[in-house]
């Protein structure tokens, strides 16, 4: 199962104005670069912000709760691992 997924949207590249993600696959993901992030390179981490949560809960044991960019809580995920 993938962590992120393209099947409500695709998801948005955090903090880089200019970079776009325009596809998803299996083990990677596409984005297209402005002149204004083309100072990306190749092994350079990106943080992607996931249109929709729900299909992939079940795969990490914690969630983050955050509110207004401050850390609130970390949950357990109880239906870690569940995939019926």
């Amino acid at each position: 199962m993938k962590g992120v997924t393209s099947e409500f949207g695709l998801p948005v590249v955090k903090g880089i104005e200019g970079a776009e993600v325009v596809s998803l696959s299996e083990e990677h993901g596409k984005l297209e670069l402005s002149a204004d992030a083309l100072n990306l390179a190749v092994g350079d981490r990106v943080e992607l912000i996931p249109s929709h949560g729900c299909t992939t809960f079940n795969l990490y044991n914690w969630v983050h709760v955050c509110r207004e960019g401050l850390l609130e809580g970390v949950w357990p995920v109880a239906a870690r691992g569940a995939l019926y």
